[in-house]
């Protein structure tokens, strides 16, 4: 379950302790009483044994008052110590829910295709820092004119839509092979496979499995279900102690309605830091965190906290996916946080140059965060849409060089 520090009970509510001055005024109001119970029990009797009458004058006034006294400071003590109590539990529990969020992932491969050059990430990754277009009224592929969308070069000159998702999951298995060849072929990948394709389920299953065995992937693989940045939450609350890699391709390819979209995809292998040893990672993906538009703000500073990492820290921004109404609120919260970032500097908004990716979308803003990471070496920030939940996922990928361990 996501870790949400915000929804801890408060510390433990402690009464104030006995009123002195109280106390002293009941003290004399029982002596006073007990001396006017004494004359009127003896009566006459009183000068006779003046000693027996003053002792109990005084003596058992102040027995009941040193009774009822210590009772109330046993009872304050009793407070105090369920509330001393309370709030250790609490800290450890907070500390151990810190230690929990803060957890992350080894980024091991990324292997990343859009309508900008695909064979070429240097200039891929250029293209989109300088924020370039791709995005534009062309022919789509059923055939209508002036269509606004980006299509992968790849796809258009397939010949048929089978060939195409071929090709392109051959690119992105290749790229895990060149990984994983370095990996022992007993080490398990749990794969998530999201798409957005015209091909029926029983196809596309048949062409994958037929791609991955011509990648020479040796390492057994298990088929996991999942979706977006829930299933890195997921992942990071289950499964941060297994030897297990995480493999997640994502594409969308001639979509149905394609006006506004981009055709892309986006393949990673996350590895935990706890168990992952071989292999230098290219960045990390740290918690991410998921918040409605209303409190934008607060996921930015959680998902920051969970590095942790400074908000100036953050000189490059990455967008993908969201609404025109969360874009205006994740401006103003940019400003707000602030990040060290501007309009026209350290921006960069993918949906405009190319298009809304669909589920590629989290995977999309991620793979591109760590390329940038890589050369930059400065953490990057991404914002993306929640489909199907509501909301917008605040993440934090940081550079190798930078980034401290944590233990979880």
């Amino acid at each position: 379950m996501p870790v949400r520090l915000n929804r801890f009970p408060g510390l433990a509510l402690r009464p104030g302790p006995p009123r002195m001055l109280l106390w002293l005024i009941a003290y004399i109001c029982i002596l006073l009483v007990g001396v006017i119970a004494m004359v009127m029990f003896w009566g006459e009797h009183t000068s006779q044994r003046p000693s027996v009458f003053w002792s109990a004058a005084f003596g058992l006034p102040t027995l009941c008052w040193g009774l009822l006294a210590g009772g109330r400071w046993l009872l304050y003590s009793s407070q105090q110590l369920m509330a001393d109590n309370w709030d250790e539990e609490r800290r450890l529990d907070i500390f151990q829910q810190t230690q929990r969020g803060r957890r992350s992932l080894q980024i091991l491969s990324i292997s990343l295709h859009t309508a900008f050059d695909e064979n070429n990430p240097d200039s891929q990754l250029l293209n989109l820092m300088q924020s370039k277009i791709a995005f534009k009224a062309q022919r789509s592929w059923q055939g209508k004119e002036a269509i606004r969308h980006s299509r992968l070069s790849l796809l258009i000159v397939a010949e048929s839509i089978e060939e195409g998702v071929k090709r392109l999951l051959g690119s992105i298995f290749n790229d895990f092979a060149e990984t994983l060849g370095y990996l022992p072929a007993e080490m398990p990948l749990q794969l998530v496979i999201e798409s957005e394709t015209p091909l029926n389920d029983e196809t596309f299953h048949q062409i994958w499995q037929d791609v991955w065995e011509e990648a020479g992937i040796m390492q057994p693989i298990c088929r996991i279900q999942g979706s977006g940045l829930s299933l890195i939450d997921n992942w990071l609350d289950n499964n941060i102690h297994e030897a297990a890699l995480l493999v997640v391709v994502a594409l969308q390819i001639r979509p149905e309605h394609p006006d506004m979209t981009a055709e892309s995809a986006a393949g990673l292998i996350f590895g935990n830091r706890l168990t992952q040893k071989s292999l230098i990672p290219l960045a990390y993906l740290h918690r991410p965190e998921l918040a409605p538009e209303t409190a934008i703000e607060y996921g930015v500073r959680q998902a920051l906290d969970w590095v942790p990492l400074a908000a100036e820290a953050i000189s490059h921004v990455w967008i993908s996916g969201i609404s025109p109404s969360s874009s205006e609120v994740v401006t103003t919260v940019m400003a707000d946080v602030p990040f060290d970032v501007a309009r026209d500097r350290g921006i960069y908004d993918l949906d405009s140059s190319l298009g809304y990716p669909g589920c590629v979308t989290p995977w999309l803003a991620i793979a591109v965060a760590a390329q940038a990471a890589q050369t930059t070496s400065s953490p990057q920030f991404t914002f993306s849409g929640a489909c199907p939940e509501a909301g917008v996922w605040s993440a934090v990928v940081s550079p190798y060089l930078t980034s401290q361990e944590m233990t979880p």
